[in-house]
């Protein structure tokens, strides 16, 4: 059972490289979190949010459709409850601004993709807490 839930997470940290690596071609190297930086994600991105674990700082934003339907076609077909992680690895991987580092961080910080992707997800429409029957 060790080797197959090591072959698995093999699996999934090869799918969030795939992901980290398409990103990082968007991205400079090293950024740095200034004003302006945020105003230019916000002039790219519109809203870019900031959420504090552990005294880090990540600045993120919103996850296009595109993106998300992305993202939820991954799953490892020989473990399909590791698919909830797989797929909150991508998510936070592709909608983190700030630090570029995520898949080092997600290593570190065990609940750091989950927190990320939910919130990422809440404030991309999937938050139905102002609806209300007419």
């Amino acid at each position: 059972m060790k080797l197959h839930d090591e072959l698995i997470q093999v699996e999934n940290e090869e799918i969030v490289q795939e992901h980290m690596l398409e990103q990082s071609t968007q991205l400079p190297v090293k950024i740095e979190l200034t004003n302006e930086q945020i105003a230019a994600w916000k002039a790219e991105h519109g809203k870019v949010f900031k959420t504090v674990i552990d005294d880090e700082t990540y600045i993120w934003r919103r996850l296009r459709r595109r993106e998300y339907v992305d993202a939820m076609s991954y799953r490892s077909e020989e473990n399909p409850d590791a698919n909830v992680y797989l797929r909150q690895n991508i998510i936070a991987s592709i909608v983190t601004l700030y630090p570029s580092d995520m898949s080092e961080r997600i290593e570190e910080y065990a609940g750091l993709a989950g927190e990320i992707s939910d919130r990422a997800i809440l404030k991309s429409g999937f938050d139905a807490s102002e609806t209300e029957e007419l």
